[in-house]
């Protein structure tokens, strides 16, 4: 474990050189914690499954605690809620905090290579962190000017049992302990939870009138188990549980910390393939390949703006895609409320919400990642979502019995591990019951929304267009028949012209219908919601026009005649004259929430773009929309964008950059609570959302033709290099209003590609 640490000291702080540099982000002062409830002075790092908050402890001013708290997408407790894995703290004896936090201080992100530095005193105690890109390693760096003792706690963050009822959740269930792993010399060799027979998943399905379907789901929780083995590069003794220090005074320390989650099996062999990991792990070679990812992560993709106002944008851009890359790696989705950037001090577990997600919330980083050309981190989406399948095929066929074939749906609410709703949202109290029927789900905010599955449908479809990745379709496309055959065959009832109508219906959370017995459209219930119809009419026109060797002629025939009873995108009056898209054909009486469902044939479904002959139908009812904010999930920065509106755009994109962090946060891109819980996941991710489509969109043509600058002010200047479909990639310059630079490869799909005027 003696590395040549001075080398890599020197690889830590260089900057690399490559054509495009990221922002770092550096502080040289620490705000006060003294009544925080949270670590402020925290950075992220992560390698897209592991991750954690690098922070400088300023509760006690006169002596600063640097630490780390991790955290792992694949680490969830038995109560079914994603936990941090733990929380490491660093001492030195003497101290480097001469006079406190008025000693010299520097802390900085460097975004180019993943890592955060932390620079105290003059000369400096420098601490250098990072998750490997390639490996579940992390590491922990430390150099002294002179000879220190070092002492490394690691914090049990569960230390004795307890019971938690989780949010939106019917019953209550016991959390077991964390455990430390004690070394053969009798020193504290790393920690670890195990789930111990969790019954969450039974206990969901028998809520959910599931029971019988339970083989189909499997049981991703009840042995799920958690380890963190560290080692040290110089000998440490034992000082308690979970305390080590430097047996002599150092000047140099290295610490490395191996993370691993196994689904099934003792947690003896957890701690086996921990240990394993971190003492196979060679720091030099592994450093260079993770310098190599790094560089190849930046180089794929870039936004580079100049001009009024633009600086925060650019850099917040640039920020939130590292966050997402921080995230994205592994088959479970971006947690929308708090990703794994939560950083509690008290009950460091605890997000609003829960564990499940909200396709409202989680969808937003997920658009970004095509144009961004992280293909790999948008599929673990998909992948995360066909985990739950079979059990999802067998949810609904219970709930559905009358259908045929594979049917599929997903609620609004999902847990990532088991596919379901919460038991709440369902009914406490139902199991065994059948009245109400047991397709029913009492929550009036979403049990007919089920879009999602459509949306989530159309970014598969997305990711074949851009990528031509036909194994990957190939895998998709068994989901998107199960969905697509449920909405086939889930409202039977038929207008006088032989169109399928939905009802009930809701759109969205905003136009509700509040049961499923005595409902009237326009009463106390929606009928055919735009969503929903949309959402149709974009998947379904692109699955029947995919490779003939990719589908069945039984499939083709079985969405051509889905097509031909859809109902018709729903229109109304406009104020000013003409035509605008409606929410629904008939809504409810009064909205409920504040989404423009109106809007959603703009985004996501893009049936109205800056590329339609009705984009004045679309431009005439974003201008007269009924709710104009413009935070967290909400969309109208999308939808102008989407749309050609350029300056209106530019103004949301604006004033998105620049909202501050939220309480008890000091990271640029932390956003602040809003509809989730802090830090946000969404807000920036709508923004970078806006921007790539202000810059590029899709004809959705045969051609697979592109639109550039389709909604961009020419008094931003800006260096690009973005994806578009059939491999395209796009690199170029606008200054001054004029395009001064335009690469395209292949240069064949140079006739692809529209230019437009900047605005």
């Amino acid at each position: 474990m003696h590395a040549p640490f001075q080398l890599l000291v020197c690889l830590f702080t260089a900057r690399l050189a490559w054509s495009y540099q990221p922002p770092s982000v550096t502080w040289t002062n620490l705000l006060s914690e003294k009544d925080a409830t949270t670590y402020v002075n925290s950075m992220p790092i992560g390698n897209g499954g592991l991750a954690a908050s690098v922070f400088v402890d300023n509760k006690d001013e006169r002596e600063p605690v640097v630490g780390i708290l991790i955290s792992d997408q694949r680490a969830w407790n038995e109560a079914g809620e994603i936990m941090k894995v733990g929380e490491v703290t660093y001492h030195f004896s003497p101290s480097p905090w001469t006079s406190g936090s008025k000693t010299t201080f520097k802390q900085v992100l460097n975004s180019s290579i993943g890592t955060v530095s932390i620079d105290i005193g003059n000369p400096p105690t420098r601490i250098v962190a990072y998750v490997d890109a390639n490996d579940d390693v992390l590491a922990v760096n430390i150099s002294s000017p002179t000879k220190v003792t070092i002492t490394a706690t690691a914090k049990l963050l569960r230390p004795s049992p307890s019971r938690l009822k989780p949010q939106f959740d019917c019953l209550t269930y016991d959390i077991s302990a964390d455990f430390y792993v004690p070394r053969p010399n009798g020193i504290t060799g790393g920690w670890g939870h195990a789930n111990n027979g969790s019954n969450f998943v039974a206990s969901t399905l028998k809520q959910l009138n599931l029971e019988s379907a339970s083989s189909s789901f499997g049981d991703r929780l009840r042995d799920r188990s958690t380890v963190a083995i560290w080692r040290f590069s110089e000998s440490m003794s034992g000082v308690s549980d979970g305390v080590v220090r430097t047996e002599a005074k150092v000047n140099t320390l290295s610490n490395l910390i191996s993370v691993v989650t196994r689904e099934e099996g003792a947690i003896s062999e957890a701690i086996a393939d921990a240990e394993a990991l971190v003492d196979k792990y060679k720091p030099l070679p592994a450093w260079k390949a993770h310098v190599y990812w790094w560089k190849g992560f930046w180089e794929t993709s870039w936004i580079s703006i100049s001009g009024k106002n633009a600086t925060r944008v650019s850099e917040k851009y640039a920020l939130q895609r590292y966050l997402q890359g921080l995230q994205a790696r592994q088959p479970f989705p971006i947690k929308f409320n708090g990703m794994l950037f939560t950083a509690q001090r008290n009950d460091p577990d605890y997000r609003q919400w829960g564990g499940l997600n909200w396709w409202q919330n989680l969808r937003a980083p997920y658009y970004n990642m095509l144009p961004a050309g992280d293909f790999a981190m948008q599929q673990t989406l998909f992948e995360a979502y066909k985990r739950t399948l079979n059990g999802t095929m067998a949810k609904t066929a219970l709930y559905y019995p009358h259908m045929k074939g594979p049917t599929a749906f997903w609620d609004e609410y999902v847990h990532p591990l088991i596919g379901t709703t919460h038991p709440d949202s369902y009914g406490c109290g139902r199991a065994g019951s059948i009245d109400p029927p047991i397709w029913y789900a009492e929550d009036r905010w979403n049990h007919f929304n089920l879009q999602g599955a459509l949306d989530l449908c159309l970014l598969m479809l997305d990711h074949y267009a851009w990528t031509k990745d036909r194994d990957v379709l190939k895998a998709n496309l068994p989901l998107m028949d199960a969905v697509i055959n449920f909405f086939s065959q889930w409202r039977t009832a038929k207008d006088v012209e032989g169109r399928m109508v939905l009802f009930p219906a809701q759109a969205i959370e905003t136009w509700q219908c509040p049961g499923y017995k005595d409902m009237v459209a326009g009463k106390n219930c929606s009928k055919n919601d735009q969503p929903t119809i949309s959402g149709l009419w974009a998947v379904v026109t692109r699955l029947v026009k995919l490779p003939y060797d990719l589908t069945l002629s039984e499939q083709r025939l079985r969405w051509k005649k889905l097509l031909s009873v859809l109902p018709l995108v729903p229109l109304t009056k406009a104020k000013t004259g003409g035509w605008k898209l409606a929410p629904c054909e008939v809504c409810s009486p009064r909205p409920a929430n504040v989404e423009n469902a109106d809007l959603y044939a703009v985004h996501p479904y893009r049936i109205i773009t800056a590329k339609s002959r009705y984009i004045q139908v679309g431009r005439i009812t974003f201008k007269e929309r009924r709710f104009t904010s413009d935070v967290g999930w909400e969309q109208n920065v999308m939808d102008a964008a989407l749309l050609g509106l350029a300056k209106t755009a530019q103004s949301l994109v604006v004033a998105r950059a620049e909202l501050g962090p939220a309480k008890g946060y000091r990271f640029p891109v932390f956003a602040p609570h809003l509809q989730d819980y802090p830090p946000s996941a969404d807000h920036y991710a709508v923004m970078n959302n806006a921007m790539t489509y202000m810059l590029l969109q899709p004809m959705d043509d045969k051609e697979e033709g592109i639109m550039l600058f389709p909604a961009w002010p020419c008094d931003w200047d800006v260096n690009f290099k973005l994806w578009g479909p059939a491999n395209t990639v796009i690199e170029g310059s606008l200054v001054g209003g004029n395009v001064t630079e335009l690469h395209i490869e292949p240069e064949h799909r140079s006739r692809a590609v529209i230019v437009m005027p900047c605005q």
